[in-house]
């Protein structure tokens, strides 16, 4: 038998040398995935051992004891959060563009930043809005370790202990921004050259929910990876994930657990209505195309 792709003549169900570059393609794919994923988490930990080096010497230049220096350090890492994660944000978008300019490549296409239709993006909005209400109700009735609600809870404090300005800087808008150029514009695209397109929306779902930290991040950080890989893979832009992601991050600040019971079931029963139109239309109803037009109708 011949192999249509690669001409070669084999015995058996698969040709060996499509099955060998098919698995070469796939390790590649991961060294890819993984080399972006931790120069993602490199730059934070630079960033951070950066910021405490000059509090450090900040202290230690006016007089304080070592003692003290050493508070200094904890308390750069715990009450500067927000600080830390806008600079480290500005480094890495700095980095992916300096690395693509190095190379010769557009990083608008490497990243997928490709147009589509302006209502889309409204409906991707939308979709991360009601989402993140759906996820966080649903989160709060899972019988998880106190342990881990204890360091959840803890981390969160330190993020809204800054104020109201940094957090929507650091947590709605640049970190969303940073997450998917590397997450879903590199780690994703290089998987899906690979891999079948669901099978690298899991894996980089994956990746995106262990380098949140804590375990419970990193279960409803992995399924959000995966339906943004999955909506990443609809589009095939990375607009409506960053716009999803930024919806999905700012709700999160908002009060609306101070909502009495009644209030907060009506308002689950809404979203989750909401979430599943969103859904249908995303995935089911229509498909865009490049440069803000629209396609046809076309079913999934």
């Amino acid at each position: 038998m011949i192999c249509e792709k690669c001409g070669y003549e084999y015995e058996g169900k698969r040709c060996p040398v499509c099955r060998k570059n098919a698995v070469n393609a796939g390790v590649l794919a991961i060294v890819k995935a993984f080399f972006y994923s931790v120069a993602f988490v490199a730059i934070q930990f630079i960033v951070q051992f950066a910021f405490v080096i000059v509090k450090v010497t900040a202290a230690l230049l006016s007089g304080m004891s070592d003692g003290d220096a050493y508070d200094i350090v904890l308390s750069s890492l715990y009450d500067n959060v927000c600080k830390m994660t806008i600079l480290s944000s500005l480094v890495t978008i700095l980095a992916v563009g300096i690395w693509f300019l190095a190379r010769r490549r557009s990083t608008v296409n490497e990243v997928r930043l490709n147009p589509i239709h302006p209502k889309h993006l409204g409906l991707a909005a939308l979709f991360g809005a009601v989402l993140q209400v759906v996820t966080s109700v649903a989160v709060e009735f899972v019988p998880w370790p106190q342990s881990w609600i204890d360091t959840l809870t803890e981390m969160n404090d330190y993020i809204i202990s800054e104020s109201i300005g940094l957090q929507v800087l650091a947590v709605v808008i640049l970190g969303p921004i940073t997450e998917e150029l590397v997450f879903r514009g590199l780690v994703h695209t290089r998987l899906r050259q690979a891999f079948p397109p669901f099978v690298a929306a899991i894996l980089s779902g994956v990746a995106f929910g262990i380098v949140h930290g804590t375990m419970i991040q990193f279960f409803y950080a992995s399924l959000l990876g995966v339906v943004l890989g999955l909506v990443f893979n609809r589009y095939d832009s990375l607009f409506p994930c960053i716009l999803i992601h930024i919806f999905f991050n700012g709700v999160s600040l908002l009060p609306y657990f101070e909502l009495d019971a009644a209030g907060l079931i009506l308002l689950y029963l809404a979203c989750v209505a909401v979430t599943i139109l969103c859904a249908y239309l995303i995935w089911f109803k229509k498909k865009d195309i490049q440069n803000g037009k629209e396609s046809p109708d076309e079913t999934v």
